[in-house]
């Protein structure tokens, strides 16, 4: 029996919010999801992830391979990958402008509430950054999206992970080939990530298979749900 289990990572929606921005360091980020496995007891674990979930999980599997099966990514590089991304690419320099002022302190806040939240609205329904399929993040989507950002301290959490990023600890050298399988799906159209992220990080998998789904956004899950599923779903069912 398969069992479908959805996180939220702290600082989000109903978790805890610690106030203390250290708190939000991807090692404690990646020990979180360590601790969630062996406390449930789980066995063939496949980890799915999308954005910061996805960060977090890279990790989660370099680090404590034995834990994981299996690995899907979506648009999101290998973390090594990432870094070779950055150090030559100019045009993945331009499109991280945004991680440089998450680092200060009070204005992404002010930025994220401003004009009732509109800056959600840009990022998932604007024309550049935003879901291709507007139909599959409707408008009720959004407001959901701002409810739970509404509330007293709901944003600071999730920019803290942005404030820590650059204190992550190393990936040790040995450390940063991955062993379990890893589905890579990627919107060739991502606005925050260059495509080129995708290839890079294979290199850094033992096995890795990578799927472009065109036309699609860096939200590629809302863009192309039906087939994003079906990929997921050979993926975690054939053989090892």
């Amino acid at each position: 029996m398969r069992r479908c289990i959805a996180i939220d990572m702290r600082g989000y929606n109903q978790t805890e919010r610690p106030s203390d921005v250290s708190s939000y360091n991807l090692k404690y980020l990646v020990e979180d999801i360590r601790q969630f496995i062996e406390t449930l007891n789980l066995k063939n674990v496949t980890l799915a992830a999308h954005d910061w979930g996805a960060i977090v999980c890279w990790r989660v599997v370099i680090l404590h391979p034995s834990l994981i099966d299996k690995l899907i990514i979506c648009n999101v590089p290998h973390p090594t990958a990432f870094i070779d991304l950055y150090t030559n690419s100019k045009e993945q320099r331009a499109k991280s402008w945004y991680v440089y002022l998450f680092q200060s302190s009070t204005v992404p806040e002010m930025g994220l509430r401003a004009n009732r939240m509109k800056l959600f609205d840009i990022t998932f329904r604007g024309e550049q950054a935003g879901i291709r399929n507007k139909k599959n993040f409707t408008d009720e989507d959004v407001l959901a999206w701002k409810h739970v950002f509404s509330q007293s301290g709901s944003t600071t959490g999730p920019l803290n992970y942005y404030r820590e990023v650059f204190k992550a600890p190393p990936i040790p050298s040995k450390q940063q080939i991955v062993q379990p399988k890893v589905l890579i799906i990627w919107g060739d159209e991502d606005f925050f990530l260059d495509k080129k992220g995708a290839e890079l990080s294979a290199q850094y998998c033992r096995d890795c298979r990578v799927e472009m789904i065109r036309g699609a956004s860096h939200w590629v899950q809302q863009d192309e749900p039906e087939l994003v599923n079906s990929l997921m779903e050979k993926f975690i069912t054939e053989e090892s």
